[in-house]
């Protein structure tokens, strides 16, 4: 087993040389998933054989528009070193994502948030919350797939799920008329 312990002193510019995705050098830069990831931590750990990276204490993790922290990461990649998961985990994990310019930002958090980029799926784990246009969607588990904007809230028992809507302004007859 090949084991790495990397501390926090050493340059990041390593780190996200380490954890870029692979397919960088093969799809379009405009493809968010294509760029390169850097990650901060105070302590890296790499498992080559196993394909996993973990991360430890003040997690920051930065690829495009998209940013993450948590007190730790866990990174898993498939035989062809494409991601196949992403666990934050904190009290709670926070996200933010702003895919579209035009847009809001997408944000939110919860203990464990588990990505799984080959399907495209976001999974918010305990006292989750995701806000959207305004709108925010608070539960014990949410599942979010990012690229349909499709939220479901999974049941608990004992739990309910808090949504609340925020009101569209209407356009005034100024707006209207441009």
């Amino acid at each position: 087993m090949l084991k790495r312990i990397i501390p926090s002193r050493l340059s990041c510019f390593c780190l996200w040389i380490i954890a870029i995705n692979t397919t960088y050098a093969t799809e379009a830069p405009e493809n968010m998933d294509a760029m390169p990831i850097e990650i901060q931590s105070d302590t890296a750990e790499f498992d080559d054989k196993k394909g996993t990276a973990i991360y430890r204490g003040n997690v920051v993790m930065k690829q495009g528009n998209r940013h993450l922290s948590s007190l730790k990461l866990v990174i898993l990649r498939d035989e062809h070193g494409k991601i196949e998961s992403m666990v934050a985990t904190g009290t709670p994990a926070y996200f933010y994502a702003k895919s579209d310019p035009e847009k809001p930002p997408i944000q939110g958090q919860a203990k464990n948030l588990k990505y799984f980029p080959k399907q495209d799926k976001l999974l918010l784990l305990e006292e989750a919350e995701l806000i959207q246009n305004g709108d925010t969607i608070r539960g014990c588990h949410l599942v979010y797939f990012i690229s349909t904007h499709v939220l479901s809230s999974l049941p608990v028992p004992g739990k309910h799920t808090t949504v609340i809507l925020t009101p569209k302004s209407k356009p005034t007859p100024e707006q209207g008329m441009q």
